[in-house]
């Protein structure tokens, strides 16, 4: 890989790693949504929602009409339950909201991931859809 290619690769990588969320919560933006994630802690083997909000950066909006999606739903070392492989989106003026149902299944931090595939509208009518990655941690405590 040479040039431009290995330029743009390195540069997606780079803007990934941007979107893995640190110890406890991130907002992190993408350009056209901020991404605001936390961990969730529950007690093994109970079950919670895992809340992600999307929120337009200022001169974009929401497209609300636009059918947004989390799908690809997994955990680094299936030591979590989804309730669902694919999450609808809920779209308001101000921001997308998807509410995962998660249950872990063993003790301790465990990462997932899923894409998000969105649209927003750029100015007054550029409509663009994006994926992006979601990172977070589901964190199982002793059963109470």
């Amino acid at each position: 890989m040479q040039g431009p290619m290995k330029r743009r690769f390195f540069l997606s990588l780079a803007g990934a790693a941007l979107l893995i969320p640190r110890h406890g919560q991130a907002a992190l933006s993408d350009g056209a949504y901020a991404i605001e994630v936390h961990d969730l802690a529950l007690p093994v083997g109970t079950h919670g929602l895992l809340e992600v909000t999307l929120r337009p950066e200022p001169g974009h909006r929401v497209l609300k009409h636009y059918r947004h999606m989390l799908r690809r739903l997994s955990a680094l070392d299936d030591a979590v339950r989804f309730d669902q492989d694919e999450v609808a989106g809920e779209a308001s003026d101000e921001a997308v909201v998807f509410r995962i149902g998660v249950t872990p299944l063993t003790l301790g931090p465990h990462p997932i991931n899923g894409v998000m595939r969105v649209g927003y509208i750029a100015g007054d009518d550029d409509l663009s859809m994006v994926s992006l990655p979601l990172m977070a941690r589901i964190i199982g405590l002793p059963p109470g």
